[in-house]
């Protein structure tokens, strides 16, 4: 089986940069997980992902798990190896090199989602009332969850829906307190 690798070299201020990317291919083959080797026994998701690995790849294999679950599972096992791809920085001066793993960017991972983390509890907080807390919890009736499993799109208007509910009910209890004064 031949494996192209895309190698793109950029010289950025006096350091060579070689981007060694995996193609996918070689990302779901089953070689290349059983190959992967723990760097030590920390109890991450990554690691219960690896211990877990041919159950999860049952699971996949009688869909019972969706596509996009499954590839997010197996970056997190790949987080920090060189099988999601790495950069190599070179000095031309002393010819000095450094390898720096690629990681998965996936909210499983414990290490990749605290970046995200903080970018998104910094957006949702610059859209939020300045009140005190209330907590609302929007369900989804039974008969009606098989519609938003088959067609995961419905869940965007679904939480459009929510949003203008509590920004009306929030806006009419404003308009409410000003009108008494």
């Amino acid at each position: 089986m031949i494996i192209a690798f895309l190698y793109c070299i950029i010289i950025l201020g006096g350091v060579l940069m070689i981007d060694l990317s995996t193609p996918d291919t070689l990302l779901y083959n089953s070689a290349v997980l059983s190959s992967y080797i723990r760097k030590n026994t920390k109890e991450s998701f990554g690691y219960i992902f690896f211990d877990n690995i041919d159950y999860i790849t049952k699971l996949y294999n009688d869909n019972r798990m969706r596509d996009v679950t499954y590839k997010n599972i197996l970056d997190t096992i790949l987080c920090g190896s060189i099988y999601l791809g790495f950069d190599t920085y070179e000095c031309p001066d002393c010819g000095f090199e450094t390898t720096i793993p690629h990681t998965c960017k996936s909210r499983f991972c414990s290490k990749c989602a605290a970046k995200s983390a903080k970018q998104r509890s910094i957006s949702i907080s610059a859209m939020t009332f300045s009140c005190k807390h209330r907590h609302i919890v929007f369900t989804v009736a039974l008969e009606l969850r098989d519609y938003f499993i088959r067609d995961r799109s419905l869940l965007d208007l679904l939480f459009i829906a929510s949003r203008n509910t509590i920004s009306a009910l929030a806006n009419d209890a404003k308009f409410r307190k000003n009108k008494r004064l």
